[in-house]
């Protein structure tokens, strides 16, 4: 893939929905190939999360209209 559809494809995951963007994790989604070919994915295997690759973050802050938070500090 190239970078321009890499840019496009992280443009349309990322959002600051937080609604939008657990929806965006479970389900599939559908992204067009720079040729025109769709390409459907998942973000996160639901059926079969052990096989996902996870990152453990120091912190995590959601800046949205309806959440100004910060989980540092809170499990």
């Amino acid at each position: 893939m190239s970078t321009s559809a890499m840019s496009r494809l992280r443009d349309k995951i990322i959002t600051a929905d937080v609604f939008t963007a657990a929806q965006k994790l479970r389900k599939k989604n559908l992204f067009l190939r720079e040729d025109g070919t769709p390409l459907e994915f998942t973000l996160v295997n639901i059926k079969n999360w052990c096989k996902n690759d996870f990152e453990v973050i120091n912190q995590l802050r959601i800046n949205t209209n309806n959440s100004h938070q910060s989980c540092v500090g809170k499990a």
